[in-house]
């Protein structure tokens, strides 16, 4: 991904949040928020309003993401950070 990009800048997010999640879903949404602020797209950081947070399960065996519901007794273990702008890829 190119620098500046939103790709870039959603997957930062999404790695710094993944990081917090087993303090708890709170702590990883902020540190989503503060990371995304701190990567520019097209000058200036993402606002929390551009992002949307999915906190879920990664299975690996099925390479699938399931967004957490508070059905599933286990503590979430991905994040799925996605960004929008208008104009920007």
């Amino acid at each position: 991904h190119r620098p500046g990009s939103m790709q870039s800048a959603v997957d930062a997010s999404a790695l710094a949040g993944a990081s917090a999640l087993e303090i708890a879903q709170d702590p990883a949404r902020t540190r989503v928020a503060e990371y995304a602020a701190k990567n520019e797209v097209a000058g200036s950081g993402l606002n929390p309003s551009e992002l949307d947070i999915t906190i879920g399960h990664w299975y690996g065996l099925t390479n699938t993401f399931v967004a957490d519901d508070g059905m599933i007794p286990s503590t979430p273990n991905a994040i799925r950070v996605s960004g929008r702008r208008p104009n920007i890829p």
